[in-house]
This record gives C-alpha cells, structure tokens and sequence, in this order.
C-alpha cells in the first residue's frame, strides 16, 4: 500500500529522528521552547504527543504556535521547514511511502499535477 504524506510532515519527522528524539521527548522540547505565556496555554505532553503523531503523519498541519515553536527547537526557518505560505504549502506537493519495515521505509518526494480545465468538465 502507497500512502501519501505532505512533505512538510516528512521533513518534520525527518529532523526530530535525525535528533534521535521521541515524540514524548519533542514534546517536551517543543513545550520548552514557548514563553511563558505560551507555555502555560499549551495542552498536556500527552496530548502534545497525540498532536506530533497527527502532524508526522501529515493528517493535521500544525498551526499557531507550533510552527514557531519547531522552528525554534530545530533551529531551522519556518518556511523551510514548512514551504512557504499556509495555502501553498502541501497544496499539490504529497511524498509516496513504501509500506516497508521501520528501518527500511523509502520515501520519495513527487509533485502531483492539478487536473487541467479540460479534464474537470468531462
């Protein structure tokens, strides 16, 4: 089976493994990184955790404060990490996963082409 995952999910799991970090662990890092203010509003680490699992496997994209936030705890530019602009981002960009042990899985990222004028009308 192919599952197709938007990038920015790819890259956000990419970086927090290359850390060698768990889920519970960028959580926590994650909820390091707010103020004060911030931090106080943030859920709990498991929910927080619930929330990385939906955002790795692209299901939700994160949204305020979280793209902040993971681009303060990677060190890394928001728009690298997550491709410019909410609505561009992910639009038509997917990655195709090769359903494969953990330690083998294969990803490649590939652009999908929008469907021409021609074609919707048909």
């Amino acid at each position: 089976m192919i599952a197709e995952v938007p990038i920015w999910a790819v890259r956000l799991q990419a970086e927090r493994r290359d850390r060698l970090w768990s889920q519970k662990e960028m959580a926590r890092r994650l909820a390091e990184a707010a103020d004060d203010h911030t931090r106080a509003r943030l859920p709990s680490r498991e929910s927080m955790v619930r929330m990385i699992k939906d955002w790795e496997a692209g299901r939700h994209r994160p949204r305020d404060p979280y793209p902040v936030l993971y681009s303060r705890v990677f060190g890394v530019d928001e728009a690298e990490l997550f491709g410019g602009s909410t609505q561009e981002a992910g639009a038509h960009d997917e990655v195709e996963a090769l359903e494969l042990p953990k330690d083998l899985r294969v990803v490649t990222a590939c652009r999908r082409p929008r469907p021409s004028a021609a074609r919707r009308s048909t």
